[in-house]
C-alpha cells in the first residue's frame, strides 16, 4: 500500500518522470534531487507520525 501511494504522489506531482521511465529515456528537466529531498522528507514525516503512536509496551500487546 506504502509503494502504491508513493507511485501515485509521483504521478499527481510530477508524471513525466513515470512517463520517461519505461522509455529509458534521460529524465532532463526533471530535478531528481529535489523530488528525493521530498519523498525523504515524507519517509521522515510518516516514520515521526507512526513512532508516536508505538505502543511502550509491546509485549502488552501479546495476550498474556
Amino acid at each position: 500500500m506504502v509503494t502504491a501511494a508513493v507511485i501515485s504522489f509521483v504521478w499527481k506531482a510530477r508524471p513525466e518522470v513515470l512517463e520517461m521511465a519505461p522509455a529509458g529515456s534521460p529524465t532532463t528537466g526533471v530535478s531528481m534531487r529535489r523530488l528525493l529531498i521530498g519523498l525523504a522528507a515524507v519517509a521522515l514525516v510518516t516514520g515521526a507520525v507512526f513512532s508516536w503512536f508505538a505502543s511502550a509496551n509491546p509485549t502488552a500487546w501479546s495476550g498474556r
